[in-house]
């Protein structure tokens, strides 16, 4: 390069999860609420699997 400039950019993501096992486990779940969401709407099951998913991200989370 003989003129102008050259810029660059830097930057990672962290996830709220740590550790791998746990996020594969969010996302297992994740499919499962959506198959069932899919076949059912918003059922009983559907909501459990919705406040199971809410209290693993509360237990696991990383601020």
């Amino acid at each position: 390069m003989t003129r102008g400039e050259r810029l660059a950019v830097v930057g990672w993501a962290q996830s709220l999860i740590r550790r791998a096992d746990q996020r594969k486990i969010l996302f297992d779940l994740d499919q499962a609420m959506e198959s069932t969401f899919a076949a059912t709407g918003k059922s009983p099951l559907f909501d459990s699997l919705a406040k199971t998913r809410s209290n693993l991200l509360r237990m696991w989370a990383e601020a």
